[in-house]
């Protein structure tokens, strides 16, 4: 059974039989899970508990679903969009990581949006110094089997290009995009030969 309902399911509705369970029973356990969890917790709360209830209804251990006559479902609510920073905040952020070998990850994530795993798959051939551009088009995975590894993404547009401008960080310190691997001295993840040994030490002249 999942963990989600061990947790938040049967200790209100652990002592009813299946077939004795009511909307209003669901509903009264979603009035008292408010402000205790997470929007998102509730969420997944009510989406694993319906589930098991449709899977109860298919197999016919149980006649109606309740939950399709409940009053109110779960929203998932804003903290699924997470937090933005504004601009200043962004470069106080970046200013922290200043000296340490984890700023130039941190100042291209900032820049770019790109995930974790998509930043550190990234190749000298995927940025265009001319066109100030950088292309996303791989991402870094590890597996059991092969252990880290490139994946493509799963959609040929999840593939993109960024271009850089003028609220780049880089460029409001003076920084310009490299023209080659041996001017950008900043500690950089990188691939080498067949793209399967990832480093963080950057070239130097």
């Amino acid at each position: 059974m999942s963990k989600i309902l061990r947790t938040h399911v049967l200790p209100a509705l652990g002592q009813y039989r299946l077939q004795q369970l009511q909307s209003t029973d669901i509903d009264k356990l979603y009035l008292g899970l408010e402000g205790k969890i997470a929007p998102r917790t509730a969420r997944s709360v009510h989406t694993t508990f319906g589930a098991c209830l449709g899977a109860a209804v298919r197999s016919g251990k149980l006649k109606i679903n309740p939950m399709t006559r409940i009053m109110k479902t779960p929203a998932a609510g804003e903290s699924d969009h997470g937090i933005a920073l504004d601009d200043a905040e962004l470069r106080k952020l970046i200013q922290g990581f200043k000296g340490s070998s984890l700023y130039t990850l941190v100042n291209v994530a900032a820049f770019t949006g790109a995930r974790r795993n998509e930043i550190f798959a990234l190749r000298w051939s995927d940025l265009d110094p001319q066109r100030k551009e950088l292309r996303i088009e791989r991402a870094l995975e590890r597996t059991k089997k092969h252990g880290l590894r490139f994946k493509r993404p799963k959609r040929e547009s999840h593939k993109r290009t960024i271009s850089h401008h003028r609220r780049s960080t880089g460029r409001r310190e003076g920084r310009s995009w490299p023209s080659s691997p041996t001017r950008w001295r900043d500690d950089v993840p990188q691939s080498r030969g067949n793209g399967q040994r990832i480093t963080h030490r950057a070239a130097q002249p």
